[in-house]
């Protein structure tokens, strides 16, 4: 599910143990606007699919109209079957149609308006007829791709939601990208939520950080044009553009004045996360965003392995406590907060998510506290935002971290990624997000810091050996706390039967999925994790099970050992996410592959196939509807193919191809 101004996962991924976290969207090189997205569930799919088809047969895609109806279709059944809050059929349909008849040219503006009453069936009627006169009226000067990106944008818009926005063929692309750690061309900068448009982050070695852009300036003209007031899209495309092309910037600086500087696009790959050990025994640890738990970074280490060989090269250094800077973060997936937050904490939930029915759904941290436990401070700003404001709040409600610098965006919510057709997408809020102790909404409050200190802070400046107040203050907590307690008495949650990371990878990994295994059009691997802790497989289960502690208690009592989890295709979730889960014995398998542990998202449906020695299948319903998963055991093994289509569209059909082809390969190989 994303928290980006938020980010995470929910909704059900699989049966038999958890869900695992779908990508969250990371921050880019430039990031006008909304926050990234929040905490969600289970998504839609990127191509519509022709449904049912026989077994074993992938459904053809699905004819597009010229119109492109289609696609206002499918974003309005997803916004009135899963959006967070409610919504009236009228409403929606009323906006996306004055999307639609602005964007046509005047010789359509002729068509009547449908007459729309609340009736959700009868007003898809009346809109899709009055949509394919103006179409057709419109004689070809504007294209249905465009006009339907009109009405979906227009019908986003009206709900005034930061975490619910459009994003573009070329914004989807690039965020994709960032997801997986591949970047994005851009000038490197991170900026607020609307005009004026304030930087809150400058990349280190960024085109911007060359030319002595800082945190703090506001972005006043791009090319000469004026984008004081200007809307985010508007301001994105101006920035973004081919790498190794130029553009000029005007800023208003924040020492004042005034200042036009040129500057050469270029691919920005931000490190997720940079740290220092600074003078004084400080570990600085600068987290820039919540990327996917799944991407990788330097030495094909992810967000939490990173972090580990950092805390782990800060003892060896003679580190005195940590500094986290979460300043102009604006958030990202919801497994990496709990991963981060798990790291300093041995319990607890990261946050409490309540969906469209008021139901509380929690979120554990992941269990892998670091063995030496110090001080801690967190730096936070006006551009900490989601996850960087729900580790925060957690890590103040349990006491756990001092908060030093200045009030957070209040930008808290979950939502997930629905890949529309032409290579347009939308987020939207699919749940509340709250604190993981006391329950505090967040969104629209923030986070007040324990020192509240006034200035603006740049990690690049301390990086490269300066300072700022905030900082200052955060040191100055942490040396005292050490002189009084150099180290915390903190006990990590029980492992319970789990095995070490590279024992799990070595036994699990010859019998993952190759590319070549999942059909053409969703074959590119989006990324794997290994999870070695109960808790991480009740991470991202919102809206599939009432109490993750009460899960990963069921886990350690089957005498789990270990997953490998795997994610194919766009989206998010992405179509296919394959899981294999090893026991210490056939009986935990059983147990596991026998037991619908989300029956609040699945239901268990015939199975299509028997594989394996016992095979079950499960279709999910309310937000997890479009989700087809098929279930089998192999000894003391537990595969799970996951295949999530827009809904209305399932079938078992993709799925079970793919089962078929690990299951055969499964009964080559010899029991781990």
């Amino acid at each position: 599910m994303l928290l980006a101004a938020c980010s995470g996962n929910s909704a059900t991924n699989r049966a038999n143990n958890t869900a695992p976290a779908p990508p969250t969207p990371a921050v880019g090189s430039v990031t006008p606007g909304s926050p990234a997205p929040p905490v969600g569930t289970a998504g839609a799919r990127s191509s519509a699919t022709a449904g049912p088809a026989p077994p074993g047969a992938t459904p053809a895609p699905q004819a597009l109209s010229p119109s492109r109806v289609e696609t206002v279709k499918l974003a309005t059944e997803v916004l009135l079957d899963r959006y967070y809050k409610p919504l009236n059929s009228n409403d929606l349909l009323n906006a996306a149609w004055r999307g639609a008849s602005g964007k046509a040219p005047p010789a359509a503006a002729q068509v009547t308006a449908p007459r729309l009453t609340g009736n959700r069936d009868a007003d898809w009627s009346a809109f899709s007829a009055a949509y394919q006169q103006l179409y057709n009226r419109a004689g070809g000067a504007v294209s249905g791709t465009d006009l339907s990106f009109a009405a979906v944008q227009a019908m986003i818009t009206s709900l005034h939601d930061d975490h619910t926005y459009f994003l573009s063929p070329q914004d989807n692309q690039a965020r994709q990208a960032e997801d997986q750690g591949g970047g994005i061309v851009g000038i490197g900068v991170t900026l607020g939520q609307g005009p004026p448009w304030t930087i809150q982050d400058v990349v280190a070695g960024s085109p911007a950080d060359q030319a002595s852009v800082k945190v703090g300036d506001v972005i006043t003209a791009v090319n000469g044009q004026d984008v004081a007031s200007a809307g985010s899209s508007t301001l994105t495309n101006l920035l973004r553009g081919d790498e190794g092309t130029s553009l000029s910037v005007t800023l208003r600086k924040a020492s004042g004045g005034t200042a036009t500087v040129t500057l050469q696009r270029a691919r920005i790959v931000p490190p997720a996360l940079e740290t220092r050990l600074l003078p004084g025994g400080i570990g600085y640890i600068a987290l820039h965003e919540f990327a996917d738990a799944d991407a990788r970074y330097a030495g094909g280490l992810n967000i939490a392995q990173t972090l580990d060989a950092a805390l782990q090269s800060f003892e060896q250094g003679g580190v005195k406590g940590w500094v986290l800077d979460l300043r102009g973060n604006p958030g990202g997936s919801s497994q990496t907060l709990s991963e981060v937050a798990g790291r300093f904490q041995p319990t607890g939930d990261v946050l409490v998510s309540r969906d469209r029915n008021g139901v509380l759904t929690d979120e554990p941290v992941d269990g892998h506290l670091f063995s030496v436990q110090r001080p801690l401070a967190i730096l936070i700003n006006g551009g900490s935002a989601s996850s960087s404001e729900l580790l925060s709040e957690m890590m103040k409600e349990y006491g756990r971290a001092h908060l030093v610098g200045q009030h957070t965006a209040g930008a808290v919510n979950g939502g997930l990624v629905v890949e529309l057709p032409d290579g347009a997408a939308f987020q939207y809020t699919v749940v509340e997000a709250l604190s993981g102790k006391n329950h505090t909404p967040l969104d629209g409050a923030g986070v007040s810091p324990d020192d509240a200190v006034s200035g603006r802070g740049d990690s690049s400046d301390i990086l490269s050996g300066g300072s700022d107040a905030q900082y200052q203050d955060a040191m100055q907590w942490v040396l005292s706390q050490a002189a009084k307690r150099p180290t915390l008495a903190l006990q990590p949650a029980p492992a319970g039967s789990a095995l070490p990371y590279a024992q799990v990878q070595s036994l699990l990994q010859p019998f993952a999925a190759l590319a070549s295994d999942v059909p053409a059009d969703d074959a590119s691997p989006q990324g794997y994790l290994i999870l070695t802790h109960p808790n991480e497989l009740a991470i991202g289960i919102a809206a599939d099970t009432t109490s993750a502690a009460q899960y990963a208690d069921t886990v350690r009592s089957r005498h789990w050992q270990g997953s490998y989890d795997q994610f194919f295709g766009p989206g998010e979730p992405q179509p296919f996410i394959i899981t294999i889960d090893l026991y210490a014995d056939p009986a935990g398998a059983h147990a596991a592959a026998s037991t619908d542990d989300f029956s609040t998202g699945l239901k268990q449906v015939a199975a299509p196939a028997k594989l394996g020695d016992e095979t079950v299948a499960y279709q999910g319903f309310g937000v997890a509807d479009g989700s087809d998963q098929i279930v089998w055991r192999r000894g003391r093994i537990v595969f799970t193919v996951q295949f999530t289509a827009d809904p209305g569209q399932e079938s078992f059909a993709p799925a079970l191809a793919v089962a078929q082809k690990l299951d055969q390969q499964a009964a080559s190989l010899p029991q781990p």
